[in-house]
């Protein structure tokens, strides 16, 4: 699939998915195209939208995690609010362990 046919499957899985939210296959296509394009602002989309729709684990929230570190400006109280919304749905996700141990590991360490 050449980048032309990926961008208007891709356009099609968006226009699908908002007629049918739901859908989990759609979303799994729609980050699977959007990774295809190469475009990460389009990746980032993916992975948000279906952690609207659905509970997510850590394979789809940690990616996610890291790409918005990259991308805010963390010299800002904008960038870093964007980074700490993002960890607080990752925590509040109940599929999300990594988070989970990572803050029971931290408290461990605190008491040592």
């Amino acid at each position: 699939m050449d980048e032309e046919q990926a961008l208007e499957a891709l356009s099609n899985v968006i226009s699908t998915l908002s007629e049918t939210p739901f859908d989990l296959s759609l979303h799994a296509q729609h980050i699977q195209l959007a990774a295809s394009t190469g475009i990460d602002d389009q990746v980032r989309a993916a992975r948000e939208t279906l952690t609207v729709y659905y509970a997510c684990g850590d394979d789809v929230w940690l990616p996610l995690i890291e790409d918005k570190k990259s991308a805010a400006d963390l010299d800002t109280i904008d960038g870093v609010l964007s980074v700490l919304s993002t960890y607080k749905r990752a925590e509040d996700d109940y599929l999300c362990t990594c988070l989970l141990h990572r803050d029971h590991e931290t408290r461990l360490l605190d008491l040592t």
